[in-house]
């Protein structure tokens, strides 16, 4: 099963980038597609902004305690995303080898 949907996956992926006559019943697919995507997520973002606002309204101190944990979350992922942020703590240690009989 996983893999006809990693292959429907991939093959609109290629699908997507082959090159269409600008006049062609796929071309016209391809832009109502796009245009109704979009729409979508813009209608999504709307949605999750009036959903939290109305819930930071609703309960502050909690809005307040995820964004804390949002800002945390960030500065951890941004951390771990530059360059040389390794430190002697955060490298992986090689497993420890079996004692050798004697």
């Amino acid at each position: 099963m996983w893999f006809l949907i990693r292959s429907v996956f991939w093959l609109s992926i290629v699908f997507a980038f082959l090159p269409w006559p600008e006049n062609s019943l796929i071309g016209q697919i391809s832009a109502a597609l796009q245009s109704g995507a979009k729409a979508a997520i813009m209608a999504a973002i709307d949605e999750a902004r009036t959903t939290g606002a109305s819930a930071c309204a609703k309960a502050p101190a909690a809005c307040l305690e995820a964004a804390a944990r949002l800002g945390q979350f960030a500065a951890g992922s941004a951390a771990s995303l530059s360059v040389g942020a390794l430190s002697a703590e955060a490298k992986p240690k090689p497993p420890p080898r079996p004692a050798e009989p004697r």
